[in-house]
């Protein structure tokens, strides 16, 4: 198991999360109960009223320079297959047909497989990743980001080994994680959805309990003020950007 840090920080800070989630308060708690919330439906995604959730998560190419890392990365050639295990609308794994290689897609919520990228049209599909079926060693790399802490502890250990099982050469998990009580609390109330809120110390043992063998990126979505940044704490140099190496070279 290897730790690494290859996608960008969030769009938002963990300061203006914490703003959006004060200014809410419990209006914005109860409107995450609703039905459509937790079942990753329009209330989720794309309601532009909504406190919470995406409030319209429409393409807009943030992975592009993502994807051409990983590529590079993972030493990735035109034809080989990455597979994205909660792809939600395929913003990631569009990027990765774009150049040039074969991509499937799955995802538990119909309304953001029916509302996915056109460009993966029968490329993903709405199938619950706890008892999806998948061939062997079928990918090249299997992705499985911002997804794992939607799940509950018991359906974990199955999930991890599914991507064992399917990758054939590489594998990369991203996840949210909670290093104390107030980061752990903070997760949920951006989030109800997600029910797992656990430390990197906690994940990288449920991960090696599990025989997993890939490459695995920790992230806080509001982090403590009092705690060091995590990738300082866990000893990983910053994300550099195809757009930061832009700006810094002039």
């Amino acid at each position: 198991m290897r730790l690494v840090n290859l996608f960008p920080p969030d769009t938002r800070s963990s300061e203006e999360k914490r703003r959006i989630v004060e200014a809410g308060g419990d209006a914005r708690q109860r409107e995450m109960e609703s039905s459509g919330f937790r079942t990753f439906g329009y209330d989720y995604w794309d309601d532009p009223q909504a406190m919470a959730g995406g409030r319209g998560y429409h393409y807009d190419g943030r992975y592009a320079d993502t994807a051409k890392q990983l590529r590079g990365f993972y030493r990735l050639n035109p034809g080989d297959r990455v597979l994205e295990l909660g792809c939600a609308k395929g913003y990631l794994l569009v990027e990765f047909y774009k150049l040039g290689l074969e991509v499937e897609g799955i995802d538990i919520s119909a309304y953001a497989v029916e509302h996915a990228h056109p460009n993966l049209k029968g490329k993903i599909r709405c199938q619950d990743i706890r008892t999806a079926l998948l061939s062997p060693q079928s990918a090249d790399l299997v992705i499985v980001k911002d997804t794992l802490p939607h799940l509950r502890e018991p359906d974990l250990p199955a999930v991890i080994r599914l991507c064992e099982a399917v990758s054939r050469r590489s594998c990369l998990l991203d996840i949210e994680v909670a290093r104390n009580d107030y980061e752990a609390e903070m997760l949920a109330r951006w989030d109800c959805t997600h029910v797992t809120r656990r430390s990197p110390e906690w994940w990288m043992s449920l991960l090696s309990q599990q025989g997993y063998h890939g490459d695995v990126q920790f992230k806080v979505l509001i982090a403590d003020p009092a705690l060091p940044l995590l990738e300082v704490q866990l000893g990983l140099a910053p994300v550099v950007t195809n757009e930061a190496a832009r700006q810094a070279s002039g």
